[in-house]
This record gives structure tokens, C-alpha cells and sequence, in this order.
């Protein structure tokens, strides 16, 4: 942008009786004298002079409107008529360039002013097309161009796969059976317990409730005493394993709660029938585990209690 430095009046040798110094940086326009390319700032001086015909640039009227620009010893070059239309047979003063060089004010004696001499501001350039082509002057100095191959762009690593969860394993705790009018443990039931040992050892927070069954055969009364016998030998071998007394305890229900038919349909024995009610199931007392579930025990269809 073009910046004003300073602004004065004076008189010398050619008249002069104003002056506007200021800076144009190298590619600027400024609007009849074409870009600058003299160097990355040159300081100009605008001036309004009276300059007989003999003195070498004579005006176009009285005073007219010169350029000069400001040289590499400090100097100034000898000024420049600007011509018309900036310069007319009046007398032409106080002519301003502005903003990018685009526009100038200047004041002048015209048919439409208010006054003996008013302000206009005008474009210093014939057309649009004219100020374009002026900003794009090449004014740096040409640099050679460079082919330069552009580097291929890394191929984006693959993301890592999320290491799947480990499967969650279910630990059963499965129901043990008797002989007929046992309450000792099969060498069968032995080795359920040994895994409920286990269970209980890793899940120190489990209590259970082991409940005692027996088929239909016998005394209530006295199948009612052996269903907590066989629930109370379940128990006594998970202490021998080191499970305290406080995460156990026992229930008897006899003969009252079958899974599977005693006799057939013609009322004749059903020793299968029998033997899966002669049972000990565990029930989880506190607290409920999703990774530790009770084993249903699976009846055939021919023994099951329609």
C-alpha cells in the first residue's frame, strides 16, 4: 500500500508550493507511472509546480502536477509531468494518490463544483482490465522452476486389531446322587464335590445351600431324615476341603419334591425314575455370579412327571 510520509508547502526555484513524500513497495502500482520495480521500497515525491515553457517539462496550464522519485544517492530525479488528464490548462493542485494506487483526489476547478475549487477523487486507470493487467507485472526477480517430485505419501498403518476378550468360562455346580436308602458318597458324587471345593475356594464370597431329596419308597418321616442326612454328607466333605461351616447350609425336604416318576403308568417300579430323585442340589445362596451357573438336571421324556 502507498504510505504518505509527509506533507508540506514551500517555495524554491521551479515554484513548487506543495509536496507529498511517500513509499511504494516493489510490485505496487501507482497509477499512471506502472508498477515499481526500482527496489522493494522507493520513496516518490509528488509535486505541484509552475514551470515556464523554457524550463525543460512545461506545464500543461499554470500549475501542474510533476512526479519525482528519490534516488539511490539521495538525490531526486528531475520531475515528471504527469500529463492528462491529471494535469489540465488550469491550475491543477494537491493531487493525493490513495489505497493501492487505483485512485487519486485531486482539487480542481470543474462546471459541477459547489465552490471555486472542490475535491474529486478519480481512477487513474482507463479501465478495470487495465488496473488488473498492472498488478500482474512480474516486478521479482525470475526464479528458475524446479521440477520437484512430490514425495508419495505413506501408506496409513493398519490399526490394530482389538485383542478379542477372553472368553468367559462357566464353572457348573452339578447335583450328586444315592444309592437306594444311602446318605454316603459315591465315588461319582466325590469327585463333584471336588469340584465344588474348588469353586468355593476361588469364589470365597460364595455360600451355598445344599437341599436333600429321596424317591417315594419309605416313611415320610423317615425319608425326611434321610434327605437331611444326605444334605448334611454333602456339607461335611466340603469342610473336610476347607470351606468354613458359616458359607453352608442344609435343608431336607424328603420325598416332597420329585423331578422324575417313581412308578410307571401301570404302577409298576421305576428304578431310573427313583434314582434321580435320590439327589442333593446346591442352591447359591449370595451372591449371584455370571460366570458361576447351578447344572439342570437333564430328565428323559419317559421319566418325567406328566
Amino acid at each position: 500500500m502507498i504510505e504518505v510520509k509527509d506533507l508540506t508547502r514551500y517555495y524554491g526555484p521551479k515554484r513548487a508550493i506543495s509536496n507529498v513524500t511517500f513509499s511504494v513497495k516493489k510490485g505496487e502500482i501507482l497509477g499512471l507511472l506502472g508498477p515499481n520495480a526500482a527496489g522493494k521500497t522507493t520513496t516518490m515525491r509528488i509535486l505541484t509546480c509552475y514551470m515556464p515553457p523554457t524550463g525543460g517539462s512545461a506545464t500543461v496550464g499554470g500549475y501542474d502536477i510533476f512526479v519525482s522519485q528519490k534516488l539511490a544517492d539521495g538525490t531526486w530525479s528531475e520531475p515528471l509531468n504527469l500529463g492528462y488528464p491529471i494535469n489540465t490548462t488550469d491550475d491543477d493542485l494537491f493531487f493525493v494518490p490513495v489505497g493501492n494506487g487505483k485512485y487519486g483526489y485531486q482539487a480542481r476547478f470543474e462546471d459541477d463544483t459547489y465552490g471555486s475549487r472542490d475535491i474529486y477523487r478519480f481512477q487513474l486507470f482507463e479501465s478495470e482490465a487495465d488496473y488488473q493487467a498492472a498488478l500482474q507485472v512480474e516486478t521479482e526477480e525470475p526464479v528458475d522452476e524446479v521440477d520437484i517430485e512430490p514425495e508419495p505419501e505413506p501408506e496409513p498403518e493398519p490399526e490394530p486389531e482389538p485383542e478379542p476378550e477372553p472368553e468367559m468360562k462357566i464353572l457348573f455346580i452339578r447335583a450328586i446322587f444315592f444309592e437306594f436308602d444311602k446318605y454316603s458318597l459315591t465315588q461319582v458324587s466325590k469327585n463333584k464335590m471336588d469340584n465344588l471345593a474348588e469353586i468355593m475356594n476361588t469364589f470365597p464370597e460364595i455360600n451355598i445351600l445344599a437341599v436333600g431329596h429321596t424317591d417315594a419308597k419309605g416313611p415320610d418321616a423317615y425319608n425326611m431324615e434321610l434327605s437331611k442326612k444326605r444334605a448334611n454328607s454333602a456339607i461335611e466333605y466340603l469342610k473336610k476341603k476347607g470351606i468354613q461351616a458359616d458359607r453352608l447350609k442344609i435343608k431336607g425336604v424328603g420325598e416332597n419334591e420329585h423331578i422324575a416318576i417313581n412308578n410307571k403308568k401301570d404302577g409298576s417300579d421305576s428304578p431310573e425314575g427313583r434314582m434321580l430323585n435320590r439327589r442333593v442340589e446346591f442352591e447359591i445362596i449370595k451372591p449371584d455370579l455370571p460366570n458361576v451357573k447351578i447344572e439342570p438336571i437333564s430328565v428323559p421324556d419317559e421319566l418325567k412327571i406328566r
